[in-house]
């Protein structure tokens, strides 16, 4: 038997093509066949998914060098303003607000909130928390923009998947999908902002999120499915 012709450019641009797409051996024959190359075997074409996945692991290497370091820097200056944003939703005293009476267990009585020490242990109401919660919000976005603070809620809504968005809305912005919790509990919001403010870093994908995220996922793609099919069958 004679040795087998080395691909052509064009002819690897086509094979390594289906490799990205996760084509099947048979789909990958077929491209070969439509564009007038010969079919090539199932050998081959496993020698060719080996070749295709150092180059892609050499090439991925060399742009996580050039292009994660620059996303990473801008997604920290990101999640850098969601937790300043988060900070000041708990401005004028609501970051000292406690439990002062918890839920116990078959107790009817509602839980009960505070001040902190600093406020001189005064109670607060769940009304009034909210109307706090309302101003700071309204302030948020004069001074960081209704965006940016439409950004946060994302990030927000996804930690706090079960409470409710209906009530309040924040100010400029539609009621629809950027409102702070009304019938739930806003001294969730208020410790989960205590916590993001101090963490910074955030669950879900805002907008901003998600433009770099789809560019990372568009440079380092996950292995295509269909490759271990193509692991030699010797």
């Amino acid at each position: 038997m004679g040795k087998k012709v080395s691909a052509s450019p064009r002819e690897l641009e086509i094979i390594f093509s289906c490799f990205v797409r996760g084509d099947s051996v048979s789909k990958i024959q077929e491209e070969l066949e439509y564009n007038s190359y010969d079919k090539r075997d199932v050998r081959y074409i496993n020698e060719m998914s080996r070749e295709f996945e150092a180059c892609r692991r050499v090439l991925e290497i060399e742009l996580k060098k050039q292009i994660t370091p620059q996303i990473t820097k801008a997604w920290e200056e990101h999640f850098n303003l969601m937790a300043e944003i988060a900070l000041s939703l708990i401005d004028n005293g609501l970051s000292s607000i406690m439990i002062a009476k918890p839920d116990k267990q078959g107790d009817k009585q509602p839980i009960e909130y505070q001040w902190g020490k600093w406020e001189k242990e005064q109670g607060i109401d769940e009304e009034t928390m909210k109307n706090i919660l309302d101003d700071n919000m309204y302030a948020a976005c004069r001074r960081y923009s209704p965006h940016k603070v439409k950004c946060f809620l994302d990030h927000l809504w996804a930690e706090l998947p079960n409470e409710k968005r209906e009530g309040t809305d924040v100010p400029f912005l539609g009621r629809e999908d950027t409102n702070l919790p009304s019938s739930g509990d806003p001294y969730k919001v208020i410790d989960r902002c205590r916590i993001l403010s101090e963490r910074k870093t955030f669950e879900g994908l805002c907008p901003v999120c998600k433009v770099w995220w789809d560019k990372l996922d568009r440079f380092f793609p996950k292995t295509p499915k269909a490759l271990p099919e193509l692991s030699p069958k010797l």
